[in-house]
C-alpha cells in the first residue's frame, strides 16, 4: 500500500505500506510487515510487528517524538512483505502510479 501527505493511520493490514509524507498512527493502528515513512508525528501509538523505518526525508520537524507504539522487529513478517516485492514487475505500456 502506498499513500502520499498526512496519513492518520486507524487501520490493520501487512505486507509493505510506504508513505510518502507524515505517518500518524493512532492508537488502533496495526501493521504485520514492513512500514516505510518519509516522516512521523510527534506522537507514535500503534502496534507493528515488523520493521519501522522513518525520517527518509532527513531531520525531524519536532524537536522530540513520543514513541508509544509497540514496534518489534520480526524477522518472518519482514521476509513475507519483502518476498512479496520481488514479484512486481513493470508491464509495458502500463501506467504504474497515477494520481
Amino acid at each position: 500500500m502506498r499513500y502520499t501527505g498526512w496519513v492518520f493511520a486507524s487501520f490493520s493490514g501487512r505486507g509493505v505500506l510506504i508513505i510518502d509524507g507524515v505517518f500518524d498512527p493512532t492508537s488502533s493502528f496495526d501493521w504485520d510487515g514492513i512500514v516505510l515513512a518519509k516522516e512521523v508525528d510527534d506522537i507514535i501509538q500503534g502496534r507493528i510487528n515488523g520493521m519501522l523505518v522513518a525520517g527518509l526525508e532527513g531531520p525531524n520537524m519536532y524537536s522530540t517524538v513520543d514513541f508509544r507504539t509497540d514496534a518489534r522487529y520480526y524477522s518472518c513478517n519482514v521476509y513475507a512483505a519483502n518476498e512479496t516485492l520481488s514479484y512486481l514487475e513493470l508491464i509495458e505500456n502500463t501506467i504504474f502510479e497515477g494520481n
